[in-house]
């Protein structure tokens, strides 16, 4: 598939209320009149991975139309988003961004499209099935929606147990956003990323440290709180079995994107059901990606703005 990649001109940031806090909303503004005989601006909603924010979506976004509009939340105790509350769940990370987009005056009814990572990828599943109706469409790109049978076990627990022990040991202070990059660019998973998205998962990741005896830098997202958003990722509450099952009655346009799943490298295997588009039904399609890893949009960008034109196109056209 061809790469065009455009300049556009730099995102909007807003502030919003979010059940006692405030989140933080990217908003990549229109630049150009859309080409539909609608002349409808395609609105769609992004939702990143645990530990990232919303500008790493910047160079899927740059591969789309100007006339689309796409909004890029940075969740809750990530990128400028309010810390969480103490042993905050995912499902309560949830309310507050249909909280914050509420307040951005953004309905179901505007959006054409929610597309959501890992972590992202189960918010974008969760919150269509919380509305009166489904979100037009959804492209999750290796969701964190595991077989429905291994949330709240032992083994899950212990496994997660595992990252967030992994993640809490990780280097959280740089003299510069250059530092960061040079030593994640040499490290895996980073050194398969596309180098500009590496670049912006640093830039805008980073904030003056509060203490000038140290490095000057320091990750937005914590990594205490980083290690506490991977344990919430398979306790009981985090099981979607019943939300995935609604949007299977709804008929839910969906598409999976997911990597080959079993890999015993962290990060390199998919967490995502192999049978996750079966169980959403007829609506749901599979695309299952074998030479990539869980990174897909860092590492192929093209391949995911390709994905959001097919759904967009198919949406457009059931409006006619």
């Amino acid at each position: 598939m061809a790469d065009t990649v455009a300049a556009r001109p730099q995102p909007l940031l807003h502030k919003l209320p979010a059940l006692g806090r405030q989140l933080a909303l990217w908003e990549w503004v229109p630049t150009a009149s859309p080409k539909e005989s609608s002349n409808k601006v395609v609105t769609i909603l992004f939702h990143h991975a645990t530990g990232f924010h919303g500008r790493c979506w910047d160079e899927v976004i740059r591969r789309l139309p100007h006339h689309y509009r796409c909004l890029c939340f940075d969740a809750v105790g990530h990128g400028l988003s309010d810390g969480p509350d103490e042993g905050m769940t995912w499902r309560a990370a949830a309310a507050c961004m249909l909280e914050a987009l509420s307040a951005a005056k953004v309905s179901r009814d505007d959006l054409d499209l929610v597309v959501g990572h890992s972590f992202g990828g189960w918010m974008a599943t969760y919150t269509s099935a919380c509305g009166p109706k489904p979100f037009p469409a959804l492209l999750l790109v290796d969701p964190v929606v595991a077989p429905a049978w291994t949330y709240g076990t032992e083994t899950s627990r212990v496994r997660q147990k595992g990252i967030s022990a992994f993640i809490t040991k990780r280097k959280d202070t740089f003299e510069s956003v250059e530092e960061m990059f040079e030593r994640f660019s040499s490290r895996e998973p980073y050194s398969g990323w596309n180098p500009q998205v590496l670049r912006d998962y640093c830039h805008f990741g980073l904030a003056p440290a509060p203490s000038s005896a140290g490095p000057s830098l320091q990750l937005l997202c914590r990594p205490e709180i980083e290690a506490h958003w991977y344990s919430e990722a398979s306790t009981s509450e985090s099981n979607l079995a019943k939300e995935v099952e609604y949007l299977k009655e709804q008929r839910q346009r969906c598409i999976v994107l997911r990597a080959p799943s079993g890999s015993p490298v962290p990060f390199r295997g998919s967490p995502t059901d192999p049978e996750l588009a079966k169980r959403l039904g007829d609506g749901a399609e599979d695309v299952l990606c074998e030479a990539m890893d869980h990174f897909i949009p860092m590492t192929h960008p093209e391949v995911v703005a390709h994905h959001i034109l097919r759904l967009v196109d198919g949406v457009e056209a059931s409006k006619l």
